[in-house]
């Protein structure tokens, strides 16, 4: 491809995808597209990382407009003495915080009780409890009514144990290969 070529497709992605868009378009409608389609083509990774990083700036760019917005927030509340609503509003976020915590602990001990993922999300609803001692009797007695689910494969009953071979001491290994390699040496 030559370079003008590349340049121009690098700085008009929107025509491309308005084109793109376009040919898609066409094809769902069942008619026929003169331009034939190309394999996706690689992306280089410097050209990724460029993008990923330029998404993670627009992130954290956003996390501190929204921050800002809470203070002004805040700010014109207190200006307005309705330390009221302040007061609900944290009630109220930390009460969401303490039950999402609630939350991951159960998935997390029944995570660790060897339940499956699935499993996880269907029992987390019969975990019941606020404190850690209270949260794992629950899993305990859970544990007793639902088994969790195992990974493994039971053998075929044929199946013996193998015959282990013997220990070897180190001397006798030594003298076996002395005498296979005695002729050779002397």
């Amino acid at each position: 491809m030559p370079v003008e070529e590349q340049n121009e497709q690098r700085q008009n992605p929107e025509e491309q995808q308005g084109t793109q868009g376009q040919a898609q378009a066409e094809s769902e409608k069942g008619e026929t597209s003169t331009e034939t389609e190309t394999p996706k083509e690689k992306i280089p990774y410097d050209r990724f990382k460029e993008k990923v990083d330029e998404v993670n700036e627009l992130k954290a760019e956003l996390d501190a407009i929204k921050q800002k917005q809470q203070a002004e927030e805040t700010e014109k509340l207190k200006e307005q003495n309705e330390y009221k609503t302040l007061y609900e509003k944290a009630l109220q976020t930390i009460e969401t915080q303490k039950t999402e915590a609630v939350e991951a602990k159960k998935k997390s001990l029944l995570t660790q009780a060897g339940y499956t993922e699935e499993q996880v999300a269907i029992l987390s609803q019969n975990v019941s409890g606020d404190t850690d001692e209270d949260l794992k009797k629950s899993v305990e007695d859970l544990k007793q009514i639902v088994p969790p689910k195992k990974e493994y494969v039971d053998p075929p009953l044929g199946n013996t144990e193998r015959d282990k071979p013997t220990p070897t001491d180190k001397d006798e290994i030594g003298k076996k290969v002395f005498e296979r390699i005695k002729g050779k040496i002397f």
